[in-house]
């Protein structure tokens, strides 16, 4: 028989900072899912494919074009500057 081992407390800190980043995780993919990009997820698709990869998650396309959107802006923001 084994002793019976206890969890570290710093296990269950790793524990809890996962579990958050999850929950961050999914409020942001949230918030993906309700934000209308200007940059079409189709146009994404497209390049991709031109590019010879292949988007099987619309989630991933739609997180590409929002994304896409942000530099975008903040490279024309700068620019204007």
């Amino acid at each position: 028989d084994e002793p019976a081992r206890s969890v570290p407390a710093s296990f269950a800190m790793v524990e809890s900072e996962a579990q958050k980043w999850l929950d961050d995780a999914d409020e942001a993919r949230k918030a993906v899912d309700q934000y209308s990009s200007a940059v079409p997820t189709e146009l994404v698709e497209y390049y991709a494919k031109k590019k010879g990869l292949s988007i099987k998650d619309p989630q991933v396309a739609k997180l590409i074009a929002v994304s896409t959107e942000e530099f975008l802006t903040r490279v024309l923001g700068d620019a204007v500057e």
